[in-house]
């Protein structure tokens, strides 16, 4: 003989317990969930998450205006898009010798600026750190466009990012040799 029950009544104390039970698991599932987007969120908004999801989108639009070039046309884009690429895999791997791959990939751009800057005063035939070479680097880097500026502040980041990230783990290995 069935019973019809209305809403909320319950037939015996088994069916009680499965329903709480039921509903003790769903929270249980949503407080997981919960934690889940917490540390997903909390490992997005890093540096390194951030680092390599620029960089992956920086590559992805360098290899798009590179098929479009002529084959075997040299690209300067693709090329600081992969050392770009390289170096933020490394700092995303975090091991000492990845992000020192990451610090002399990344430190290969602030030293082309620095030798480029240097070497300006013997091309131009001025005096170094002299008033005319300051202006006339100045002007070669307004007239070099943003993207020259851009990938040597976004390779400075790295660069200073791999550095910090050597000298912490240095002193953590010190920490546990003692």
């Amino acid at each position: 003989m069935e019973k019809t029950l209305a809403r909320g009544e319950r037939t015996s104390k088994n069916e009680a317990q499965v329903d709480i039970g039921t509903i003790v698991e769903n929270n249980c599932l949503r407080v997981r969930g919960a934690i889940f987007m917490k540390r997903l969120l909390w490992h997005l908004l890093q540096p390194r998450s951030i680092i390599l999801g620029f960089t992956v989108y920086y590559f992805s639009w360098a290899c798009s205006v590179w098929s479009r070039e002529p084959v075997g046309a040299f690209h300067r884009e693709m090329f600081v898009a992969t050392m770009f690429l390289i170096s933020a895999i490394g700092l995303t791997t975090n091991r000492v010798w990845s992000n020192l791959l990451a610090a002399v990939i990344s430190g290969q751009l602030p030293f082309a600026f620095l030798t480029e800057f240097w070497m300006l005063s013997k091309n131009a035939e001025v005096t170094t750190f002299s008033l005319q070479h300051l202006k006339t680097w100045f002007w070669i880097m307004f007239n070099a466009g943003s993207t020259a500026i851009l990938w040597l502040a976004f390779s400075l980041v790295v660069l200073v990012y791999s550095a910090v990230s050597i000298t912490h783990s240095a002193t953590v290995r010190e920490d546990t040799n003692l």
